[in-house]
């Protein structure tokens, strides 16, 4: 895997403006979080960007030719809906896009951490046998494999 140049931590002062900054967009979009199932979401009707040209045209002709609709068709309803869905996919697109760009930098940041961790480990592994006060170290650090070897099943050798 390609190393890549990773950026200084986050200053403290910083760490605190992103989490005051994503305090208020929480606090601000707090209005908008609607909780649904998983059975909820499957049973709703799906828009996606190709459909926004389609439902803005409803939207006109139904503003426009409102005597063609039955009279509880709420084409106010309609609009609202319309613009708030606008408004939540422009916003979800840019909250994406920020997560991802976190995301990736943690992953790349947790690999390369991980790859040192292992390094230091094998390391510390060939010191014990000379130094016995590494020995204390290397029996901590093991217990980190000892962990995940217990959970992953024995392999199957064939007698």
């Amino acid at each position: 895997m390609a190393d890549f140049d990773l950026p200084a931590p986050l200053t403290a002062q910083e760490l605190q403006d992103v989490n005051t900054h994503l305090d208020a967009l929480e606090t601000l979009l707090s209005r908008f979080d609607i909780s649904l199932t998983p059975e909820q979401i499957r049973q709703m009707q799906k828009m996606g960007q190709k459909s926004v040209p389609f439902a803005q045209e409803c939207l006109a002709a139904a503003q426009n030719n409102g005597s063609a609709l039955p009279p509880d068709f709420d084409v106010a309803a309609f609009a609202v809906a319309l613009a708030l869905y606008n408004q939540m996919a422009t916003i979800g697109l840019k909250l994406k896009q920020m997560t991802d760009g976190v995301e990736n930098t943690a992953t790349v940041a947790g690999s390369q951490t991980m790859g040192d961790a292992n390094s230091v480990y094998g390391y510390f592994k060939t010191g014990a046998r000379k130094k016995a006060a590494l020995k204390a170290i290397v029996a901590l650090l093991a217990e980190r494999y000892k962990q995940s070897r217990a959970k992953t099943p024995p392999p199957n050798n064939p007698a």
